[in-house]
């Protein structure tokens, strides 16, 4: 009887085995397409937070764009700005001279020093 029972007994055995082992490497299997399945998800939603956050920037910064082109424009109509270019001892652009020449000009006025333009182009 022992003769006949055992390749019944191996051949439960091995396929038992067979079995487990096929079973554990495809768990092995699912977790590591698990595991990659996860990794791509939090790098999708890392790259959209990115995105996110660089639209946000560019939103606050068209926003500061505006908001200081209507202060300025709003100074455009009630001052007049003129470029000053000069260096120590060196020449001053055509529309600073008259700049500095007019501000020394009325400051004269005002303190009645004849020297006030003449402060104005110490340096």
């Amino acid at each position: 009887m022992l003769h006949s029972g055992a390749p019944l007994i191996i051949i439960i055995f091995t396929l038992n085995y067979y079995a487990v082992n096929t079973h554990s490497r495809l768990c092995k299997c699912l977790t590591s397409i698990i595991i990659i399945i996860v990794i791509i998800i939090v790098i999708v939603i890392v790259i959209i937070i990115i995105i996110i956050i660089i639209i946000l920037i560019i939103i606050v910064i068209i926003i500061i764009i505006i908001i200081t082109k209507y202060m300025y424009s709003q100074l455009t109509t009630s001052y007049h700005f003129v470029p000053v270019a000069f260096k120590t001892m060196g020449p001053i652009n055509s529309s600073g001279m008259e700049l500095i020449k007019e501000l020394g000009r009325r400051i004269t006025l005002i303190t009645e020093d004849a020297k006030e333009t003449s402060y104005l182009f110490q340096h």
